[in-house]
């Protein structure tokens, strides 16, 4: 099967994504019972990184609101996904619901002391990370070779992204083979 490649990936400066998440602050601003917005994960292969933002929102947000929240119309070569919106009731459990590493409140009410996941719940959440990131990328495998193109940029990303990957072993001690490394 021929696979077509889309969408290179482009050298980026930080400075671009700075301005970006200024402009989003800007709007997503403008959303009544937004309360924080925190970054999470860090920039660290700019045209590869993307942008990850947390929206810590009240818990009683007018349905509807969150789309205020979203991405559209800001550059999709920053942001590849939208948010992630968690009630401030749910703000403490963050961990169990996505993998949230190296928090930075940039907006808003500061809310990450309130990220409390106990040592034991997060060796084996961490067990669950390593399981998930692994199934998703099957899954994307499959959605390339049933589509018959590839976003190069977006795999890319994904590739970066391995890094969590390999810090999530080395903190659970996993023992890789030097050819595992390598790979």
């Amino acid at each position: 099967m021929r696979i077509t490649v889309t969408n290179p990936p482009q050298r980026l400066l930080l400075e671009e994504y700075d301005n970006e998440i200024d402009k989003y602050i800007d709007r997503a601003s403008s959303v009544d019972g937004l309360l924080g917005v925190m970054s999470m994960g860090s920039v660290g292969a700019p045209g590869l990184s993307d942008i990850d933002l947390i929206c810590v929102v009240s818990d009683d947000l007018k349905e509807g609101s969150a789309g205020g929240l979203g991405v559209h119309g800001f550059r999709k070569d920053l942001f590849l996904h939208g948010p992630v919106v968690v009630p401030e009731s749910m703000i403490s459990q963050l961990q169990y619901i996505i993998y949230a590493t190296n928090l930075i409140s940039i907006h808003g009410d500061d809310y990450v002391s309130s990220v409390n996941t106990p040592k034991e719940d997060m060796d084996l959440l961490k067990l669950i990370y390593l399981i998930d990131f692994t199934e998703s990328r099957y899954g994307q495998y499959a959605q390339v070779q049933k589509r018959g193109y590839i976003d190069q940029r977006a795999w890319m990303t994904r590739l970066w992204s391995i890094t969590h990957t390999a810090n999530l072993v080395e903190d659970l001690g996993i023992s890789l083979t030097e050819g595992s490394m390598d790979v």
